[in-house]
């Protein structure tokens, strides 16, 4: 992002100040540009030479107030392009060195995603959990990661799946929750992929399965509503496994919601975990307005260096 406004900055500096110091300081450019060897109205431009009155016969400017640019201007215009293009390099330099500090000081985004796959003792389907949860940190600040630490049951599920859940901090907004169901096909190989997803704020579930259109559940879901994915994404909801099988993955997932950190899953068994971090960016905002902000001071600076510059070339001649 960086590179990208350091490269804005420089091609905006440098064309406006050879296109401002040229066309627009000394004139407003074309008939009326001052010739750079003849005296001219400090105001249009118009030649003043053999002029016998106080006042320009272009403009009317009392040439007592405005002065006369004489001879040399030629020569101050190119010293001014000099100079505007060394102060907006320098400018430049200035506003990418107040960037890394900027960006330093600025609030980034940090998500962690954490994943857990159970299979039921059964072996019909593998069920994928997925956490996510975002943290803004300031600066150069430490951040924080959180995973899932299990430990299977015992062959045939006499004893429960041992889950934990660490490093899940307050400072943390969980902002996704999911479960993954992969139902084994009759044919081999083959596998059908349905999802439930969670709203942590109001705990709200919408799924859908391998087919048909998305559901949702009428308030914070339940194990019924669990019952219902896992119909929909290909069990039989009487059997007593399946409503075994919704009540606990319910009571898992509801639990993650309220920031719960140790589970006893019965009928389960955990075979592998996993998650990451992901780094984002400032807000969306905040480099267009830095940008803004450096191009305003910069036009700023670029004409009072330039008003400067013009009032030191300019006499006034008094009649």
């Amino acid at each position: 992002m960086m590179s990208i406004v350091i490269i804005f900055i420089v091609l905006v500096c440098i064309a406006a100040s050879i296109s401002y110091g040229v066309n627009w300081l000394w004139g407003r450019g074309g008939a009326n540009q001052p010739s750079a060897v003849l005296p001219s109205c400090g105001k249009c431009g118009y030649p003043a030479r053999g002029i016998t009155t106080i006042h320009c016969p272009e403009c009317g400017a009392d040439l007592r107030e405005v002065g006369i640019v004489q001879s040399g201007q030629g020569r101050d215009q190119g010293i001014l392009a000099v100079v505007l293009i060394v102060y907006s390099m320098a400018f430049m330099l200035l506003c990418g060195v107040l960037s890394d500090a900027v960006d330093s000081a600025l609030p980034s985004y940090v998500t962690t995603n954490a994943r857990l796959s159970l299979t039921p003792t059964h072996g019909t389907y593998d069920a994928h959990v997925r956490l996510e949860a975002r943290e803004t940190i300031w600066g150069n600040s430490h951040s924080n990661s959180f995973s899932f630490n299990h430990r299977s049951s015992s062959h045939g599920g006499t004893t429960p799946a041992q889950i934990s859940l660490t490093g899940l901090t307050p400072e943390m907004e969980i902002d996704h929750l999911s479960v993954g169901v992969d139902l084994n096909a009759t044919a081999p190989g083959a596998s059908f992929r349905s999802e439930l997803q969670i709203d942590p704020a109001t705990g709200i579930a919408t799924w859908r399965g391998p087919t048909g259109t998305p559901q949702q559940s009428s308030g914070p879901f339940s194990d019924q509503d669990m019952l219902r994915f896992l119909a929909a994404a290909g069990l039989n909801e009487k059997q007593t496994q399946t409503i075994a099988d919704a009540q606990q993955l319910h009571l898992f997932l509801d639990g993650l919601i309220h920031r719960k950190t140790q589970f006893a899953i019965v009928g389960f068994d955990s075979h592998s975990s996993g998650g990451g971090v992901s780094y984002g960016g400032e807000p969306g905002w905040v480099w267009p307005l830095y940008t803004l902000v450096c191009v305003v001071l910069w036009v700023i600076g670029l004409i009072l260096i330039s008003r400067r510059f013009r009032g030191r070339s300019a006499t006034q001649t008094k009649y």
